[in-house]
């Protein structure tokens, strides 16, 4: 069985919510309040279209990417899928019984990027551990044709996990994204720092109960292969 992943980066940054005047004892001159607000808006528009700028450029970059020679040989990989590849003896067993076994290896990889995120929970573990995950949900999800219940069960365990750590995965880099550009337009620094502050608390909110979840991926594996 040949396995193949075909990855699209895309970058997607909330748009910035207006910034509250606080209420004070002396209710500050109207012109004063209208300058203000005009100040946020104006922030606001201009990181609106930073933002729909990088946007553009990753499209392009995908759009390159998508016409270029690895999609054309991941095709044509594919077409001899589909027209029937090479077999070996053993395709003659009953998928159910060899199907499972197939998973082993992606098992292997999810235990040790398991034990190696819990030894040290950095950003690029968790990430590891979350592209070991999509490859046992989406192995899980086809075995299930054959496997019933059991590899559902898995895929749903590993997906909720791999969900989890792609957010997180997300919010990091957009407060990564969001503290550069303060520092490279000091123009925008007042919201891009807002926003990058209210990103990092998302990150550190999506963390709480990672590890449960992997315990539970791991509960359905041994439930499943014991």
């Amino acid at each position: 069985m040949k396995a193949f992943l075909l990855a699209v980066l895309s970058l997607a940054i909330a748009a910035p919510a207006l910034a509250q005047l606080q209420a004070q004892a002396v209710t500050p001159p109207i012109p004063i309040i209208k300058q203000s607000v005009g100040n946020i808006v104006d922030e606001q528009a201009a990181l609106a279209d930073v933002v729909d700028e990088g946007r553009a450029e990753a499209m392009a970059r995908i759009s390159r990417e998508q016409a270029g020679d690895r999609r054309h040989r991941l095709t044509d990989e594919m077409l001899v899928l589909w027209e029937g590849p090479a077999l070996r003896p053993k395709a003659s067993k009953p998928a159910e019984t060899v199907l499972p076994d197939l998973l082993e290896r992606t098992w292997r990889d999810v235990r040790g990027a398991g034990r190696t995120a819990r030894r040290s929970s950095t950003e690029a573990h968790l990430h590891a551990l979350r592209i070991r995950l999509k490859g046992l949900r989406y192995g899980c999800e086809t075995v299930a044709l054959v496997a019933g219940k059991p590899a559902r069960r898995t895929a749903r365990a590993a997906e909720r996990l791999q969900t989890r750590l792609g957010d997180l995965h997300d919010a990091s880099v957009s407060a990564d994204w969001l503290e550069a550009l303060a520092l490279d337009r000091p123009d925008l620094a007042g919201p891009a720092r807002t926003l990058a502050e209210a990103q990092r608390q998302a990150a550190a909110d999506t963390r709480k109960g990672w590890k449960q979840d992997l315990k539970e991926v791991e509960q359905r594996w041994r439930d499943w292969r014991r």
